[in-house]
């Protein structure tokens, strides 16, 4: 493995354990990680000896704020604050300067993620901007001149060993599928199944998944009650491709190719009225999956989805055609009213926390300003408003 290849696999294998640990939180606020940067070494004592530590600099994106984190050891060590690295009170005895002084040497997990997408539409012959149809797994691990003659695509790479429910795996579901490195779908517009599941040994083989069985033909017409990570929009859809586990006939999984060309795998379990529901899993490329939602889908926690499925549907038909994951699971304490949905005189209704999210400001920044908006305007004008006034908060004023 050359350098890059290392440097790229540990930053993600330390964006993955970030990840983790704000899964673990439990906290309500939605947090994404934009980027990792590794930034070098640091000294630290400890136990009164000096040894030296890598230090990752993690950029969050927390209900729309950016925060600038760095990390030792997936300890806080400083924060970036209008571009000064404060230290922690733990960290304060830590020489922060190198940080400053080697920022051209600091390595971007996007950065080489575009690099190795760039090389690999290089060799697929397509264009960069193309990306999202290209390879995750290098060309090396598969057969180059059989991958260009079957145009495969693989889009999405997951770790058997990460939970898919709270307590299941890849390895735990699929028989056999402990022994694979990564499991990946590969899409092939010639081939008459389109999708396939594969596992990838530690050398490279690709080997199709044999306790996984493709069902409903290639174009499924189930409807699927589909969550997206954080469980804020449960909406009902269909999948490109379903595959049942075999010795599991209730659960399997379900493919669609997203909105951004990205393929998107979610696990579904079946109800004995062949209603279906569904969570995302987490992907190499994919951000992590609300630990809520992986509670709520463990067989050995909630033995039926019945209900989940019921009242999903009650809730569809009254708001839209869509709802939060909290209404519709086994816990009546954590419901949540709809105080943040508006309904225009249409019937339409628009979400504050989408318009927030939108706007890149917290909810309740966006419900104060629309409070203030004039009671003479539309909804729909009222929203416009807080709009154009948080864009010349943060922009100016446009220029007539």
């Amino acid at each position: 493995m050359n350098q890059n290849e290392e440097m790229l696999q540990k930053l993600r294998d330390f964006r993955m354990e970030i990840m983790l640990e704000i899964q673990n939180e439990d906290s309500d606020k939605n947090i994404d990680i934009e980027d990792v940067v590794y930034c070098g070494q640091l000294n630290f004592i400890e136990s009164n000896e000096e040894v030296k530590k890598d230090v990752f600099l993690v950029v969050k994106n927390v209900d729309g704020t950016m925060k600038f984190e760095y990390y030792a050891d997936k300890d806080l060590i400083a924060i970036d604050y209008n571009e000064m690295i404060i230290p922690t009170q733990e960290y304060q005895n830590v020489d922060m300067k190198p940080l400053i002084k080697n920022e051209d040497k600091r390595i971007s997990l996007n950065n080489l993620e575009i690099e190795k997408f760039s090389k690999m539409a290089e060799t697929m012959g397509i264009e960069e901007n193309q990306i999202d149809a290209c390879s995750e797994i290098d060309s090396k691990n598969l057969n180059e001149e059989e991958l260009l003659k079957k145009a495969v695509n693989v889009k999405s790479e997951f770790n058997p060993g990460d939970k898919i429910t709270s307590t299941e795996n890849f390895g735990n579901l699929i028989q056999g599928a402990n022994k694979y490195d990564k499991i990946a779908v590969i899409y092939s517009h010639n081939s008459n199944d389109r999708f396939k599941l594969v596992g990838i040994t530690n050398d490279g083989k690709v080997e199709e998944l044999e306790n996984l069985i493709q069902t409903e033909g290639i174009n499924p017409t189930e409807r699927i009650v589909t969550s997206d990570r954080y469980g804020d929009n449960t909406t009902e859809n269909t999948a490109s491709a379903m595959f049942k586990i075999k010795g599991r006939p209730d659960e399997g999984f379900a493919v669609n190719i997203g909105s951004a060309g990205c393929i998107e795998v979610n696990y579904v379990r079946r109800s004995t009225d062949d209603e279906y529901l569904s969570i995302p899993i987490e992907a190499e490329h994919t951000r992590y999956v609300s630990s809520e939602l992986k509670r709520g889908m463990d067989k050995s926690k909630n033995t039926r989805v019945e209900e989940e499925v019921d009242r999903a549907q009650a809730e569809m038909e009254n708001h839209n055609d869509k709802t939060n994951w909290k209404n519709i699971d086994d816990n009546p304490n954590n419901d949540i009213d709809h105080e943040n949905i508006i309904i225009t005189e249409d019937g339409k209704e628009i979400s504050l926390e989408e318009e927030a999210a939108k706007a890149k400001v917290s909810v309740e920044e966006f419900k104060r300003i629309y409070k203030e908006q004039s009671e003479s305007l539309s909804l729909e004008e009222r929203i416009e408003a807080v709009h154009e006034e948080i864009e010349e908060q943060f922009i100016g004023p446009r220029q007539i």
